[in-house]
């Protein structure tokens, strides 16, 4: 039995009034400050500015970035980034560099900033107050300001302050808007002997996950550089927002199942290609910094698998659960992949582990199904898919995918009633038509299957083999003038379709149209079935 493709929908909808942003009405302005000529090169911000711009233009981000710039050009840029927001919904604002305070006043240091006394950085410096009055006065919905600034007075042994001048100094986050540090108030952030930050890494591993508010990504964010500094920098952040704001909302996904019995996991979607190219760099920073990331390599794992390297997957969730054993999504990711790569014993094993540790794990005893009707196991494949079915009532897809296991054990009456529940719970599944008909035809019922072919067409009125596989139920009724037809509507679709001649040439001659019925079952000999014109011999009918 021949299946068509399923395509099915899962909504993700936010419906609260709060959700301050999801669209792509975002601009950010980026500045990286490496090559100072008085106050000590740092080896990460040019890069971190660079990788952030990256991954915010893939979440919808217009990028102004900037580097090594002086006072003046960090000024213009500031005042272009606030010109620009007036007619945006979503400011954000990067800095990675030297910053000071003085006297409770934040200041970001330009790359020929020279201060000889704390009175120099008003005159020198660039005030973190500036960026705050523009965005405020844009008046946009949401605003956000990441500083990793935090690193330590690089003129602070002249200045005699002491601890004194250490880190940067508290800021209340104007309304709507969200103030984000590298580490606590007072306190200095590490520069990293990375290719990023510790602050940067962290945020690069966070800022893309779906559906988590910018709220939970910081908190996130904090549990990762506290275990990337052993506990020494812990990042903080002031917030006045009314709303939730997300950077990366999937509302809806498309997944195409090539036939009954496959995982519906292996998504046949565009992929962002470089989106998971980045999400590999990225993790693949972070493990540098801690060797046993296990959310890295999951990550990771994850990324790799959207790529279709499957191998690489299973070596990245393989470390996981060498490290934590008992986490039942690794042993389910790894399972998948071992499914796309045709292991489908491996993805049992997997799956059967997952299900140790979580029962109620629905995908599970899906997929373990699927992979069993793999191995035509369909005894098996049905005992997941009915277990599958209790835990979740309403998934459409799992009922067909039990139709189609009962179709192949020939148990049709079986399988007619998984169809039957899968049409009333989607009346447009197409699939669920042609192979209830199919199972009719199989028990000899093909008025009932007619009736389904006709749903068909009317469902997809351009169906070739609707109209075949009508025509040959007409047939097989003896009814042979509406077979016709059919057969002529398929062959109108396809010239070639061998089975239409073959039932049309049969029609004829039933009804005694010998000429025609000779040239259908020429037609139908040319391509491959000779069967029908070898009877109209033997009946003297054809030469």
């Amino acid at each position: 039995m021949k299946t068509y493709l399923i395509i099915f929908s899962i909504f993700l909808l936010f419906v609260s009034s709060n959700v301050s942003a999801s669209e792509g009405n975002r601009l950010a302005l980026l500045i990286g400050n490496s090559n100072y000529k008085y106050a000590g090169n740092l080896d990460n911000p040019i890069n971190d500015v660079r990788a952030i711009k990256k991954v915010l233009e893939q979440l919808g981000f217009t990028v102004l970035k900037y580097e090594d710039c002086s006072q003046n050009t960090m000024k213009r840029a500031i005042d272009k980034f606030g010109r620009q927001l007036k007619t945006k919904d979503v400011g954000l604002f990067f800095y990675a560099g030297h910053g000071v305070q003085v006297d409770g006043y934040n200041y970001l240091l330009p790359i020929n900033a020279k201060l000889e006394n704390e009175n120099d950085a008003e005159y020198d410096c660039v005030r973190a107050g500036r960026i705050l009055a523009k965005m405020e006065s844009a008046g946009s919905k949401t605003n956000i300001v990441i500083l990793d600034a935090c690193r330590a007075n690089p003129f602070e042994r002249a200045w005699r302050r002491g601890e004194k001048g250490s880190g940067l100094a508290f800021m209340n986050a104007p309304s709507g808007s969200l103030i984000a540090y590298s580490t606590a108030p007072g306190k200095t952030a590490l520069d990293g002997g990375g290719k990023n930050s510790p602050y940067t890494t962290a945020i690069l591993q966070h800022i893309d996950e779906p559906n988590i508010t910018v709220l939970q990504m910081f908190q996130r964010v904090r549990s990762t550089v506290m275990r990337l500094s052993l506990n020494k920098q812990i990042p903080w952040e002031s917030t006045s927002l009314s709303g939730d704001f997300y950077f990366h909302i999937e509302d809806v996904i498309t997944v195409k199942q090539p036939n009954a019995l496959s995982t519906p996991s292996k998504p046949h979607m565009p992929v962002n290609k470089n989106h998971f190219l980045n999400q590999i760099d990225i993790q693949t920073e972070a493990i540098k910094w801690n060797p046993k990331n296990a959310s890295a390599y999951t990550r990771r794992g994850i990324a790799y698998a959207k790529l279709k390297q499957y191998t690489e997957s299973i070596n990245d969730f393989t470390k996981v659960i060498e490290w934590h054993p008992n986490l039942p999504s690794s042993y389910y990711h790894r399972g998948l992949s071992f499914y796309h790569l045709e292991h489908y014993e491996s993805s049992i094993q997997d799956f059967t582990e997952t299900i140790r540790l979580n029962p109620n794990h629905e995908s599970s005893y899906f997929v373990r199904g699927g992979a069993y009707g793999k191995l035509e196991q369909y005894t098996k494949a049905i005992h997941d898919f009915t277990k599958a079915i209790a835990l979740n009532p309403q998934d459409t897809k799992v009922y067909y995918v039990r139709g189609f296991a009962y179709y192949k054990l020939k148990q049709y009456t079986k399988a007619i009633k998984d169809y039957t529940t899968t049409i009333v719970l989607d009346p447009k599944h197409v699939d669920a038509y042609i192979d209830r008909a199919n199972a009719y035809g199989k028990l000899k019922q093909y008025t009932k299957a007619i009736q389904d072919y006709t749903q068909l067409i009317r469902l997809n009125p351009n169906d070739l083999k609707a109209y075949i596989y009508r025509g040959i139920s007409y047939y097989r009724l003896g009814e042979y003038t509406k077979a016709i037809p059919d057969c002529t509507k398929a062959i109108s679709f396809d010239p070639k379709n061998v089975d239409a001649y073959y039932y049309r040439g049969l029609s004829y001659y039933k009804l005694s149209n010998n000429s025609l019925a000779c040239s259908d079952g020429h037609q139908a000999c040319a391509y491959g079935d000779c069967s029908a014109v070898e009877f109209m011999r033997a009946q003297g009918v054809c030469n």
